[in-house]
């Protein structure tokens, strides 16, 4: 990994670490617009005039939110007229550096186990012990940005 590589890791967990911090308080069951509608006390023929559809409309997004089928453009548009702001993100399980690094590992291993076992059929074998020569050719992979 390069040094531009080191400083968009570290911008990227410096914006996503709140929301990693905040995840387990991010899932609602039932959706965010029913919640947020509930809260703020809007009725759904409400909520329909302020997005110019209908209240079956409303009530379907709802629905189909909760079944992690709503599309941005509905989540969008239903925080607008309740004021608020639709926030859409990716958030790694894990910090990305050390995403990065398992990625590029496991294909070290994935392309290192192959080329071995074709050297075996041709009764060569490496010397070298297999966990370094993963260790070496993953970090050629991240040098590549060949990890994925």
């Amino acid at each position: 990994m390069n040094n531009k590589d080191l400083i968009a890791f570290s911008q990227f967990e410096r914006r996503i670490k709140p929301i990693r911090k905040n995840l387990d308080n991010l899932n609602i069951k039932g959706g965010w617009i029913h919640y947020v509608r509930s809260i703020l006390g809007i009725k759904l023929t409400t909520l329909a005039k302020l997005t110019k559809t209908t209240s079956s409309a409303v009530q379907q997004a709802e629905k189909r939110e909760a079944q992690g089928k709503v599309t941005l453009e509905t989540l969008n548009k239903m925080a607008n007229a309740m004021d608020c702001e639709f926030v859409y993100a990716f958030v790694p399980k894990k910090e990305i550096r050390e995403l990065v690094e398992d990625r590029a590992v496991k294909k070290a291993r994935m392309i290192l186990r192959n080329a071995d076992m074709h050297m075996e059929l041709e009764d060569q074998k490496v010397k070298q012990k297999f966990e370094d020569r993963v260790r070496r050719l993953a970090v050629q992979l991240m040098e590549l940005g060949e990890v994925w």
